[in-house]
């Protein structure tokens, strides 16, 4: 028979679950969607076999089904997730694991993208489906254009994404420097996920200048 070994708490009417090695310690870890409350929790396994109390993360409204995956082809596992965007539709969220970029934080997301939209995505997957080794996302979508019928989205990740690429043109160069100065002190250019636009989201990007591998 199956014994309960730990209860943790997470946010109200949670929707969804998954387990990977968020952290990268060699143990898997949980990411609770949490409805009710607009958030993800994250429970760390600890030394021990048990988890730590949740770290919560905001996402989009109304979270629902959430994917683990190498998105961005640094060797660390980056979080998908169905939710309300700030236009009102459900779309695919894409949050960048930064936590190796900030060793002295806790684990750390950066909204990097949004997929989907116009298409209502329903469900969430992943794996390698072409043969390529990079993690590939799979979305079950309902958009107008299918006509409500559930489709598969598949959409294969490239094997890198360029850290610093603000206008995302495949090289880093001075309007992507002239971006990130623009926002300085503000959120909207933070490139390490901690909330700020400062010297090291600078340090980053210039670490980069170029083409984009």
């Amino acid at each position: 028979m199956w014994a309960v070994v730990q209860y943790s708490t997470v946010g109200s009417n949670p929707t969804d679950i998954v387990s990977g090695d968020v952290d990268n310690d060699g143990d898997f870890d949980v990411v609770v969607a949490n409805e009710g409350t607009n958030t993800v929790s994250i429970l760390l396994m600890d030394i021990g076999g048990l988890f730590e109390d949740e770290l919560v993360i905001e996402v989009g409204n109304e979270p629902s089904s959430v994917e683990l995956l190498d998105y961005d082809g640094d060797s660390d596992l980056d979080l998908a997730i169905i939710a309300t965007n700030d236009a009102g539709q459900r779309v695919v969220m894409v949050y960048r694991n930064d936590t190796s970029l900030n060793p002295n934080q806790n684990i750390t997301f950066a909204l990097e993208q949004e997929l989907d939209e116009g298409l209502s995505p329903i469900l969430l997957g992943s794996g390698e489906l072409d043969g390529d080794a990079a993690d590939d996302l799979v979305t079950i979508v309902t958009g107008p254009s299918f006509r409500g019928v559930p489709q598969l989205a598949i959409r294969s990740i490239p094997n890198s994404v360029c850290v610093g690429d603000i206008d995302q043109n495949n090289v880093i160069d001075v309007v992507d420097l002239l971006a990130l100065i623009s926002t300085w002190g503000t959120e909207a250019g933070d490139i390490n996920g901690d909330g700020t636009t400062d010297v090291e989201d600078l340090l980053l990007l210039i670490s980069g200048w170029g083409l984009c591998p």
